[in-house]
């Protein structure tokens, strides 16, 4: 059944995004420098795309993306890859990231027909995840192409920011909270860590009012066909 391949699809999908944000910092460095990290996404570019086969127009775009992401990925387990490279990859993957969420968020919010079901909890929990990964990858796309666009605080540590402190980055400003130990200097890191947090209001809010839009209990579901039957 194709409803049921779809659920199991997005469970394990977010099985692993939860993973990822609790395995990462283990892995630790710069995206196409860490062999961990580079396993990592090379399984999650897999696990993306396979969720994807739903509409063939969103597969298609998706293995576009995601061949030169994994391409870019294997290579860097051989060798470290240059700076334009680098810059390309960290293009890519936040591309990847972004037209995924969007795709299932264009799912969520405008397919008709579509019921509260598990199917669509989890779809709305992957959107969410994998829009911090967007804005994580973004923001490491930004210091690569400017060094110093984000600033740790030194009594924490001195040391080069890397992959895992964006994602961490992403996600406190995703969610509001707003710790403040690693912050934006530069004016459009600063610019894209507003909208980041602007999008997390916005993407709670238009959620809960479609999924509450969309609840039907089932007592409502069996008088309505109850009424059709009578007619």
């Amino acid at each position: 059944d194709l409803s049921d391949s779809h659920e199991r699809s997005m469970f394990v999908l977010l099985c692993f995004l939860i993973g990822v944000l609790v395995f990462h910092p283990l892995l630790g460095g710069q995206e196409f420098e860490s062999r961990g990290l580079n396993l990592l996404t090379s399984a999650g570019l897999v696990l993306i795309v396979w969720t994807l086969r739903r509409e063939r127009w969103a597969l298609a775009i998706g293995v576009g993306l995601g061949l030169p992401c994994l391409g870019l990925n294997l290579l860097a387990l051989w060798q470290t890859p240059g700076r334009i490279l680098d810059l390309l990859g960290h293009a890519l993957l936040a591309t990847f990231y972004g037209f995924t969420a969007a795709v299932f968020l264009k799912h969520i919010l405008f397919s008709h027909g579509l019921r509260v079901k598990r199917a669509t909890l989890y779809e709305s929990a992957c959107v969410y995840l994998l829009l911090g990964l967007f804005w994580g990858t973004l923001y490491s796309f930004m210091e690569h192409l400017s060094p110093g666009s984000f600033h740790l605080d030194p009594a924490l540590a001195d040391r080069h920011l890397d992959w895992s402190d964006f994602l961490y980055h992403s996600f406190v400003t995703l969610t509001t909270l707003g710790y403040g130990d690693l912050v934006p200097v530069a004016p459009m890191a600063r610019s894209l860590t507003l909208l980041e947090a602007v999008v997390g209001v916005f993407y709670v809010t238009a959620l809960v009012a479609r999924l509450v839009s969309i609840y039907r209990p089932e007592e409502i579901l069996k008088g309505e066909s109850d009424g059709h039957d009578c007619h």
